[in-house]
C-alpha cells in the first residue's frame, strides 16, 4: 500500500486510513497461515450463529424483550449447543 499513489485527495485520505488499520492489525493478518491450521478466516461462522440463535428467536413477531430477558434466553439458547460442541472436542 505504501508505493500506491492516490489519484485524488479524497482517495490519499483512504489509503491512509486502510494503511494504519493494516499496521495496527499486520499481527492478526496472517491468514494463508490461519487457512493452513483449519481455522475459519472471515466472519459467516459468526454471523450465521448470530442469525440462528437470536434473529430466529428474538425477532419473531410481537416479542418484545428487556435486555435482562434477552441476556437470560440467548443463555439458555447457548449452553445446548456448548455442551455439544464440547462433547465432539473430547
Amino acid at each position: 500500500m505504501a508505493s500506491c499513489r492516490a489519484p485524488t485527495e479524497e482517495a490519499t485520505k483512504t489509503l491512509e486510513t486502510e494503511g494504519g488499520y493494516v499496521r495496527a492489525n499486520a499481527e492478526r493478518m496472517w491468514y494463508a497461515t490461519y487457512r493452513d491450521q483449519g481455522l475459519p478466516v472471515g466472519s459467516g461462522a459468526e454471523e450465521s450463529a448470530a442469525k440462528h440463535l437470536v434473529q430466529q428467536r428474538m425477532k419473531r413477531a410481537g416479542m418484545r424483550w428487556s435486555e435482562l430477558g434477552a441476556r437470560a434466553i440467548l443463555h439458555l439458547r447457548c449452553a445446548p449447543l456448548n455442551h455439544e460442541l464440547l462433547k465432539q472436542a473430547a
